[in-house]
């Protein structure tokens, strides 16, 4: 009998990046949410959550920055999830 047999797996914690993101998030700082979240994904890191708990308003030039951070999050092989307690957020 395989005296390892009674052993339970272990799998590692993973502790993710967190991103808190403004309350707005428009032309005027969509290349600072894309370059912080991009930043987060780096190798060894397995989790980045985008915290848009205080973000409102999301434009089309938010939206891609988000795009363009789950492609690199995806490269790193990192999962981008988002946090989007707001109804007109989540509707963009």
């Amino acid at each position: 009998m395989d005296e390892h047999a009674d052993r339970a797996t272990v799998t590692p914690l993973v502790i993710p990046e967190i991103v808190r993101l403004p309350g707005e998030i428009d032309i005027a700082n969509a290349d600072q949410v894309r370059t912080g979240l991009c930043a987060a994904a780096q190798p060894g890191v397995a989790v980045v959550i985008a915290d848009m708990t205080a973000t409102q308003f999301c434009d089309s030039c938010g939206v891609r920055s988000l795009l363009v951070a789950h492609d690199a999050a995806d490269r790193a092989g990192a999962e981008l999830r988002l946090v989007i307690p707001s109804a007109a957020v989540t509707r963009m």
